[in-house]
């Protein structure tokens, strides 16, 4: 199974678990990304005091401040993720947008070296058009904002696949261009 598979399964998946749990799927994620500051910050400071080299780079304390400090946020995002519902809805629109845009650009670069149907640009596309939408619309609810990034998570896993298989099952006959520039197949 290639990367651009398990990655567009993933994103899907993200969009199912929006959508299903859209009540507390946005705070199910904020505490996960609380446990990815904390957990690794407490590794290293456990590392950092039990073994026995010395950091000849930067000081034990500094380290020990970061990880304290990554190890507080981490603890604040798990204890009260209400407080950054919001702007974790305005990093998930940026993230939409993002790869939207590399979903064009991917398409547009297979463009050089054959014909892409012009309906591979319709989902990528609205997706666009939904994160700038996303990014600039303040939704008070959370279950409405979960399920719609749900879908476009969904809208996108699926674009990301189809785009995946379809530059794939292109790549895999020899496309080239001949000396007067038409696109020839090998």
């Amino acid at each position: 199974m290639s990367n651009n598979v398990i990655r567009s399964v993933a994103i899907m998946l993200l969009g199912l678990v929006l959508i299903f749990m859209s009540d507390g799927a946005m705070a199910l994620l904020i505490r996960l990304i609380g446990a990815a500051f904390f957990l690794p910050a407490l590794v290293s400071i456990i590392n950092l005091y039990v073994s026995r080299s010395e950091s000849g780079i930067v000081p034990k304390v500094l380290i020990s401040i970061i990880d304290v400090g990554s190890m507080a946020f981490g603890v604040w995002l798990m204890v009260a993720p209400a407080h950054f519902e919001d702007v974790f809805m305005k990093l998930l629109a940026i993230m939409l947008l993002v790869f939207a845009v590399y979903q064009v650009i991917m398409i547009v670069s297979a463009q050089r070296y054959s014909v892409i149907p012009m309906p591979m640009y319709i989902a990528p596309l609205v997706l666009i058009v939904m994160a700038v939408i996303l990014f600039s619309v303040k939704i008070t609810s959370v279950s409405t904002s979960s399920i719609l990034f749900g879908l476009c998570a969904v809208i996108s896993g699926v674009s990301d696949l189809l785009i995946s298989l379809k530059l794939k099952s292109r790549s895999s006959r020899m496309i080239g261009s001949s000396r007067d520039g038409a696109i020839q197949k090998y």
